[in-house]
């Protein structure tokens, strides 16, 4: 099955275009890395599939259905999004943070049910943030804060999931932790997870296919291996670069070095 579905989709800020003619399809259970330079139409294109930003022309659907069609609390309970700001102004506690996510099931002030706590609680067992669901969301640290927000998410029982730089700032020990846990979801529940990424090492080590974008279009797409070629990411980034292989995931693996070195690892190709 086709889960999202993009055909000729553009979109402009102050009529300046962002995104020019993106066509994309991602089935089920698939784990997509969106890799490319700031300004490149990433973070858009995410805001885009997920509803929040609709001026835009072209199609997008979701399992089948136009984005114009979901009702908002309907979309909500197909896919989550995690943003890249994660900031919560109140000081509420872990657990009222992720019981937030069961909003799209719940009417008005409806009181939340022992249906909604277990959710959370499977949510929070989860991400392994249940032992803090007590604590202030503002006492965390930032991999906790993360594990919380994605526990939100997931409260929502979506099946596709979105996520924009869920990386950011973390310690390479919680990014480890991020991604580990992303790879679970989508080899073990078979959640549709399309994350936006910075770290191309990270991405190419988990992800089963990335797309490369550049000045608001879709400069390739493919494999980890197909995708981070020594040519294609000076191309588009560029800054020279060496592509070996991750000794242990079999990975293409990205090194930078120092712009006058450029020359001399060129004439030894």
């Amino acid at each position: 099955m086709v889960n999202i579905e993009i055909s000729r989709l553009f979109v402009c800020y102050d009529d300046y275009p962002v995104l020019k003619g993106i066509d994309l399809e991602v089935a089920e259970g698939e784990f997509l890395g969106i890799i490319g330079p700031n300004g490149s139409g990433k973070s858009t294109l995410l805001k885009s599939i997920s509803g929040i930003f609709r001026d835009f022309s072209g199609e997008i659907k979701v399992r089948g259905r136009s984005i114009r069609r979901w009702r908002r609390r309907q979309l909500a309970r197909m896919l989550a999004v995690v943003p890249q700001d994660t900031t919560i102004s109140f000081d509420f506690t872990v657990l009222e943070v992720v019981m937030m996510g069961r909003s799209p099931y719940l009417r008005g002030f409806q009181a939340e049910t022992a249906h909604d706590l277990d959710v959370v609680r499977r949510a929070m067992e989860f991400t392994e943030c249940w032992q803090l669901r007590d604590r202030s969301i503002n006492e965390l640290s930032g991999g906790e804060r993360q594990r919380a927000v994605i526990a939100r998410a997931l409260a929502q029982e979506p099946h596709i999931l979105l996520l924009d730089e869920p990386t950011t700032h973390l310690d390479i020990n919680h990014q480890v932790e991020i991604f580990d846990l992303l790879a679970s979801l989508n080899t073990d529940e078979g959640m549709t997870i399309l994350a936006v990424s910075h770290d191309l090492n990270l991405a190419a080590a988990y992800c089963s296919k990335l797309m490369l974008l550049d000045k608001g279009r879709i400069h390739s797409i493919g494999t980890p291996g197909e995708i981070l070629r020594r040519e294609v990411i000076e191309d588009v980034y560029q800054t020279p670069v060496i592509i070996g292989k991750n000794p242990a995931t079999g990975s293409p693996n990205l090194m930078l070095m120092p712009s006058e070195l450029h020359g001399l690892v060129q004439g030894k190709r």
